[in-house]
């Protein structure tokens, strides 16, 4: 019974793999151009620990909510500043080193739709401005996903001083169709869109120790 269980977990893990792969874009010529993709309903998940048991699947992870804010404050972003130590590369996919193209444009984009556009009202009052850094970036493989991490650290400027730092982490997931840089890449995406948010929630708290 217990080879039948096996044959048959691995029969189904290979159908669903192989229909992921025959319903997604093959990889192009331009596969290292990283696009950042626009925040949509996406489901998380992050990667199981390593000392849990090998049939212990990934641990879902609650989808963050769409973070909006109407803060007394005005708020201003900083663009992001890149602080990890391998600026080069954002992993490996097995076959070689994962160098993006077009990384700067990536933060830009992620700050536009994750921060600016969830402004619904801008404030009156004192100017905060988020400094955001860099210090992980990378993508990895696991079983048949692929997973995103980004870990940043934000300056909460006002006056041109630095009233508090504080860091966040986010994870995404997506599943391997080809093992192509792109998809890599947009496990990078949902990692975006799961630790940015979190900066806007901690935005009120912030502009009411200055009140």
């Amino acid at each position: 019974m217990t080879v039948i269980k096996y044959i048959v977990s691995f029969s189904l893990m290979f159908t669903t793999s192989f229909l992921y792969a025959a319903t997604t874009k093959k990889p192009t010529s331009n596969d290292s151009q990283i696009v950042y993709l626009k925040k949509v309903n996406h489901k998380t998940t992050k990667p199981a620990e390593k000392k849990l048991k090998k049939s212990k699947a990934d641990v879902p992870v609650a989808e963050v909510e769409e973070a909006k804010i109407n803060s007394v404050c005005k708020i201003d972003f900083s663009d992001f500043q890149d602080v990890r130590p391998n600026k080069e590369t954002v992993g490996s996919n097995f076959k070689r080193s994962l160098q993006p193209i077009g990384l700067d444009v990536w933060f830009k984009d992620a700050e536009i739709d994750l921060w600016e556009k969830r402004i619904t009202m801008p404030g009156t009052g004192r100017m905060i401005t988020l400094q955001p850094k860099v210090y992980r970036l990378y993508a990895y493989a696991q079983s048949m996903n692929l997973h995103g991490v980004m870990a940043i650290a934000v300056d909460f400027v006002v006056d041109g001083k630095v009233v508090e730092t504080r860091k966040y982490r986010g994870f995404g997931s997506t599943m391997n169709g080809w093992g192509a840089e792109y998809e890599y890449y947009q496990a990078l995406s949902y990692a975006a869109h799961d630790v940015m948010p979190q900066v806007l929630k901690d935005v009120p708290e912030i502009c009411g120790k200055l009140i």
